[in-house]
């Protein structure tokens, strides 16, 4: 049967089950004769198997409009979580504090995409003196990581975070507290205060609050940078970041 007529038949055949009283039958399926029913499965069948493009929109669509249903949560939860995105007093900042626009990344010290991303940013901050960028400390890569991320907290106390966040998203080997504890002693702090000051729960209450506004904003991964109504997930490009901050400038 050509497409237009068994399209046509199609209609006509549901035009024919709703047009039922609604009183004959609990729905449309229950309303219509078992042969009626059949012939209406045989037809849908055959022409999903004739036409599998049918199926590829139909999925496509979906996949659009739940994309879509998620920029426009993350868009009204960015507007919502504004501050703690932006301007929480416990998250350390890199670049430009008085800066014009302000990038943020949620990231992992032990995150290989995390530690290739690390150049790309620091040349961004380099290239752009009017750049503000926001640390979230984001572990999900297990105990070790968070312990990095204690000591990093640590550091920021001390006006060092910058020199340990290089030191470490540089480092190639294993990351362990160990090594976390000594690369932390190259950039000048003392050791023993270090792993004294590194068990203060005030740290976990900042990393759980990282963790808590990445989950709202739907990021389950590392790196992901937020800048503007933008949220860019894995290791970004220059030319990606680039673009996002002359937007998000542009519109400031």
């Amino acid at each position: 049967m050509p497409t237009s007529c068994l399209v046509r038949h199609l209609f006509l055949l549901a035009l024919m089950a709703f047009a039922l009283p609604l009183g004959s039958a609990a729905n449309a399926e229950s309303a219509l004769t078992k042969a009626q029913t059949k012939q209406i499965d045989a037809l849908i069948h055959d022409y999903l198997v004739s036409h599998p493009e049918v199926i590829m929109e139909s999925l496509q669509a979906a996949q659009d409009k739940a994309d879509a249903d998620r920029h426009a949560e993350a868009e009204g939860a960015l507007g919502k979580h504004r501050e703690a995105l932006l301007h929480d007093p416990t998250s350390p900042v890199m670049g430009n504090p008085d800066g014009d626009t302000t990038l943020v990344e949620f990231f992992d010290y032990r995150c290989p995409y995390c530690k290739s991303s690390a150049s790309t940013l620091a040349e961004l901050i380099k290239n752009d003196p009017k750049l503000r960028v926001v640390m979230k400390e984001f572990p999900v890569l297990g105990p070790e990581s968070t312990y990095a991320s204690h000591v990093a907290l640590v550091a920021a106390r001390h006006g060092k975070y910058a020199e340990f966040h290089d030191m470490v998203l540089g480092y190639k080997g294993k990351l362990d507290d160990a090594t976390t504890l000594d690369l932390a002693a190259q950039i000048g702090l003392d050791p023993k205060q270090t792993k004294a000051e590194a068990t203060d729960p005030k740290l976990d209450t900042i990393i759980k609050a990282n963790i808590d506004l990445a989950h709202v904003l739907a990021i389950d991964g590392t790196p992901t940078f937020v800048i503007g109504k933008f949220i860019i997930p894995g290791a970004a490009t220059m030319d990606d970041l680039k673009l996002a901050v002359a937007t998000a400038r542009q519109k400031s």
